[in-house]
Formats: C-alpha cells, sequence, structure tokens
C-alpha cells in the first residue's frame, strides 16, 4: 500500500474517539495523533518506508478498524 493511499484511507475513515486495544500488547490513546505521527514518519522515509514499523503499525490499525462492526 503506499504513502498515498494510505493517507487518503486515514483522511476518510471515522478514528475511534475513545483509547483502542488493537492487539494484545498496543493500546491507541489519541488515535488521530497517532495516525498522524506515523504517517509523518512513513513520508520521511519515503525510500524504505515499508520497512519501517511506522508503515506496519498503520496497516495493523487499518486491519483492526476494517474488522470493527
Amino acid at each position: 500500500m503506499s504513502i498515498q493511499e494510505l493517507e487518503n484511507y486515514f483522511a476518510t475513515v471515522k478514528l475511534p474517539e475513545n483509547p483502542v486495544k488493537i492487539n494484545g500488547y498496543a493500546t491507541i490513546e489519541e488515535s488521530d495523533v497517532f495516525v498522524a505521527a506515523q504517517l509523518a514518519i512513513i513520508t520521511r522515509e519515503a525510500e524504505t518506508y515499508q520497512k519501517t514499523s511506522a508503515y506496519l503499525r498503520l496497516l495493523e490499525f487499518k486491519q483492526w478498524l476494517e474488522n470493527q462492526p
């Protein structure tokens, strides 16, 4: 998934307002701040963004959002 696709996705999806536990060890307290920070990291690391943990965290959060009722 490209950086632009992730930016578009997170610009259009409704983010949770409350803290969410996306797996057994990670809780996202402020979704909007989390997304902005992770996007900033992968944008800065554009050449190798798919190898960054920020990219993997965004994909995991995206998957979590898509699995919510």
